[in-house]
């Protein structure tokens, strides 16, 4: 009896560490096969601490300010303000000019709806084109729509 047990220890014995070769070998390979991602995964993280706004120097020196420190605590927000000025500005005068733009659209629109209203009636046109003449170059006035107001020539057909 006490031989069989002992065989049954020694068998047990290489069949777990048998076992145990095969699960290290499998974790080996698993470690292999990502080890270049691994090794991106942490290069990474320690760049990543040099790049987001955690003191880089130890404790006595990072009372000392550093470049870093001056550029995204002074200059940055500096630049960023007249970045935003400018951008308004910018803003301001764009749509000052739509708003000419649209303006100068919306009466040829109309001029150009009352005029084919008016052929298709038979009447004489009420706008043509409006040309002023020597005489009225200075004089050439607008009502408050901007639509022109004065000498109006009818058009040649």
């Amino acid at each position: 009896g006490k031989s069989l047990y002992g065989l049954y220890l020694v068998v047990a014995a290489v069949i777990l560490l048998n076992m145990l070769i095969a699960m290290m070998g499998n974790s080996y390979s698993e470690i292999a096969n990502n080890e270049s991602s691994a090794w991106r995964f942490e290069v990474t993280r320690i760049m990543l601490r040099y790049i987001r706004d955690e003191p880089t120097l130890p404790m006595p020196f990072n009372l000392i300010p550093t470049p870093k420190f001056i550029y995204n605590k002074i200059i940055k927000p500096v630049c960023a303000r007249r970045l935003y000025k400018s951008e308004l500005d910018l803003r301001d005068r764009a749509k000052k000019e739509n708003h000419r733009r649209y303006k100068e659209v919306m009466s040829r629109l109309v001029r150009r709806y009352l005029l084919i209203h008016e052929r298709e009636k038979g009447n004489e046109p009420i706008f043509g084109d409006f040309t002023p003449t020597v005489s009225d170059k200075g004089s050439a006035r607008t009502d408050q729509n901007d639509a022109p107001v004065g000498s109006v020539q009818p058009l040649e057909r």
